[in-house]
């Protein structure tokens, strides 16, 4: 595993965004290596494998289909979600796959995410990141948003402390497929684009006016429009009109942008005001 990869797997982690973070070991051993786990909840029954380099599939007999709930079809599904066929072609074809399940636990139910994505594109060895969506608001946000066909992104704000000032950190959620085909790029080389820092993808001449209207927003001023420039993973500049949403969805703080692309608008505005100064 790369020390640059894994060293942003634990800066993850030391966020508290996920609850359990492991590394699968798909092309040779079959095993699981534990990165991460929240200890608050190792206490009673949990979804975490019981050692360190347990089997997968031990992992799935002994604590993910052991405590995953719901009807024969339910678990049917996640049985077969969960396999490393399903996992292999989930991640060859998107960025993510994701599982959806419902656990009982300490008899209580939780709903969590299982999130698969490969360390790298020429293997199948992936990363696990396991997130809980127990609060039922944030489940039927995520899954409605998902929903819309759109040009979308959104984030999870985090905070970073450090030195006793708090940094902002803009961890996306996910991309829609409308936006990637805009930016003329894939889903996953997109994320891995906007996984970088949040100002990265925009004209430097635009990043302070961008970083000023996202830090703006609040719960009193929730919505901003914008244009500015923003860049593909190819290097391609477009020009963007953006729709800035701040939400608050239980403890979690997001910002769901929408992108609406006005280059061919902006080239021939740009022309006509070329033409207009060439005649006077």
């Amino acid at each position: 595993m790369k020390k640059a990869v894994q060293a942003a797997i634990y800066e993850k982690a030391l966020k508290n965004h996920y609850i359990e973070i492991l590394y699968i070991d798909f092309e040779n051993t079959g095993k699981c290596i534990k990165l991460h786990q929240d200890t608050n909840l190792l206490n009673g029954e949990n979804i975490f494998p019981e050692s360190d380099e347990q089997m997968y599939e031990d992992y799935i007999c002994e604590k993910i289909m052991r405590y995953a709930s719901g009807n024969i079809d339910d678990l049917n599904r996640v049985k077969q979600q969960m396999t490393m066929e399903a996992i292999a072609k989930g991640t060859a074809e998107h960025i993510m796959h994701h599982v959806m399940i419902n656990f009982m636990l300490n008899g209580e139910m939780r709903f969590m995410q299982f999130d698969f994505t490969r360390e790298s594109a020429d293997t199948k060895n992936v990363f696990l990141f396991v997130e809980d969506y127990t609060v039922p608001q944030q489940q039927a946000f995520i899954t409605t948003l998902r929903s819309i066909e759109n040009s979308a992104v959104l984030f999870c704000i985090l905070s970073e402390e450090e030195d006793a000032k708090t940094t902002l950190c803009y961890d996306p959620v996910f991309i829609t497929r409308g936006f990637a085909e805009m930016m003329e790029t894939t889903q996953q080389q997109m994320m891995l684009l906007q996984k970088k820092p949040f100002c990265e993808t925009v004209h430097p001449d635009d990043q302070q006016y961008v970083e000023e209207s996202v830090r703006n927003l609040n719960i009193e001023h929730p919505h901003t429009n914008i244009f500015y420039r923003k860049r593909n993973p190819q290097g391609k500049w477009f020009y963007m009109q953006s729709d800035f949403s701040y939400l608050v969805v239980g403890k979690k703080i997001y910002i769901y942008v929408t992108y609406q692309d006005v280059s061919a608008l902006q080239k021939n505005e740009e022309l006509s005001n070329a033409l207009h100064y060439s005649k006077n």
